[in-house]
């Protein structure tokens, strides 16, 4: 018998039915090891961490001895970060392991489970010192901190790397609006009739503020000015350009854009996000969640490709490909299904919306640009001697390219752009330049800036 030790119970079932009777599949639950919660556990002057068995840990440890014992050899296939990392390391110290074989793999499927195994390699130590360097440093900074931070709050608080700069961004963010001073500031809208023919809806112009607005000033403050620009009967058209507009698809989610998109389109918060990404990985529905890399692999391009051949999607001639951001970790792609032609899956509302979400970028990513026809038309009239312009900009989708995946599911885009909805419901007619036009009505925007958003508070 071999022994497949992963990092997750929620990983056990799924891959022994993977790996059949020749293996045993347990977990170490996380840590099994880690420093003591009574002292620092990291002391001059080598400042070597002491680690001790965790109270899990300790009956974890002693059902895997048994298990060791009774196997031919012995696979560490804990998560592929540095935490993971320290995790198959401790598993090799506590156990008393030689040499064990350290396999990673970024989808719990037959294939990649396979292709892991096939593959072993040892426990990279630098990724286990990059951990244990976090480590200490939260000891040497928030173990002594911590204390004398709830001592003042009145409250158990903690205090460390994480914490000591969100303390600082929190209290700039909380000083930038306890400082905002709100401007009340004045735009306006034309409303047209629709010149084709009764019931259809009209369309809108915009007030151009530019060169009304005074020098040095960001925001138009004059309420009587713009009423009196509100009720201009008649302009004339100055430009009219019709042309053609195209909308890439986004990359692929990295676990950062997962989380912004699951709060725009599902309103999950971050944490809920993770801990459903988590479920849905550990079930086998999605690679790796953890990750910097907004591409595919080829294998997965493949795939999507041919379900779009399938379907009958646009393609573009050449796969699409991201450029990271700068420090990005790039250890394995970007999140996707692993199963593409999978439609549905998760075992509560929340997984199936968020597996749908994932499903529908990473397929989006492949396919071809949305293209818009678009019309652009400045209107211009004079009030007191000086030129008003007003700026009516529409589009209709031409070709829907990459948003044929969304169907009807318009919150599955996760990025409302209220711009976008604003021109796509701006019909404007063709106009001559040079022509009339007359507003049907006029109508003053009052707007109020608003202070910057308040950021989450520590607990």
């Amino acid at each position: 018998m071999k022994l497949l030790i992963v990092e997750s119970p929620g990983k056990v079932k799924k891959s022994q039915d993977f790996l059949g009777n020749d293996w045993k599949v347990a977990a170490s639950v996380g840590h099994v090891r880690d420093l003591s919660v009574k002292d620092i556990g990291v002391y001059p002057p080598d400042f070597k961490p002491k680690y001790i068995q965790t109270d899990r840990g300790k009956k974890v440890i002693a059902d895997l001895k048994q298990l060791v014992a009774k196997s031919q050899a012995v696979c560490l296939a804990t998560d592929l970060d540095r935490e993971g990392e320290a995790i198959a390391w401790h598993l090799q110290e506590a156990l008393s392991l030689t040499n064990p074989d350290r396999v990673t793999y970024t989808e719990i499927t037959e294939k990649a489970v396979n292709q892991a195994l096939a593959a072993p390699r040892k426990i990279d130590l630098n990724l286990v010192r990059a951990q244990e360097g976090r480590r200490v440093l939260d000891r040497l900074v928030g173990y002594k901190i911590s204390p004398v931070l709830g001592s003042v709050a009145g409250k158990i608080l903690s205090a460390g790397r994480v914490q000591t700069p969100t303390v600082r961004l929190v209290v700039e963010r909380e000083e930038a609006i306890k400082n905002f001073q709100q401007t009340t500031h004045f735009g306006v809208e034309l409303l047209f009739n629709s010149s084709d023919q009764a019931g259809q809806p009209g369309w809108k112009a915009v007030w151009n503020l530019k060169n009304w607005l005074p020098e040095g000033e960001e925001y138009f403050l004059d309420q009587a000015v713009a009423k009196k620009i509100s009720e201009l009967k008649a302009l004339t058209v100055d430009s009219y350009a019709e042309g053609e507009a195209k909308q890439a698809p986004p990359a692929p989610f990295t676990t950062s854009t997962l989380q912004q998109a699951a709060s725009n389109a599902l309103k999950i918060d971050p944490k809920e996000t993770m801990e459903l990404a988590q479920k849905l990985y550990e079930a086998g529905h999605i690679t790796y969640m953890r990750t910097d890399s907004p591409n595919l692999s080829e294998e997965a391009i493949a795939d999507i490709r041919a379900l779009a051949t399938k379907n009958d999607w646009p393609l573009p001639a050449k796969p699409r490909a991201w450029k990271s951001k700068e420090g990005a970790q790039e250890a394995h792609e970007a999140i996707r299904p692993t199963h593409f032609e999978v439609e549905a899956a998760g075992d509560s509302d929340k997984e199936a919306a968020l597996y749908k979400l994932i499903r529908i970028r990473a397929l989006a990513c492949q396919l071809e640009d949305a293209v818009f026809s678009t019309i652009k038309a400045v209107l211009k009239a004079e009030l007191d001697g000086k030129e008003a312009l007003f700026d009516a900009t529409g589009r209709k989708i031409k070709s829907p390219g990459w948003k044929v995946v969304l169907a009807d599911d318009q919150a599955a885009a996760d990025e409302p752009n209220e711009r976008d909805q604003e021109e796509l419901n701006n019909p404007i007619p063709q106009l001559q330049e040079g022509s009339q036009v007359h507003p049907a009505s006029g109508q003053v925007k009052t707007k109020k800036t608003k202070p910057p958003a308040g950021l989450p508070r520590l607990t």
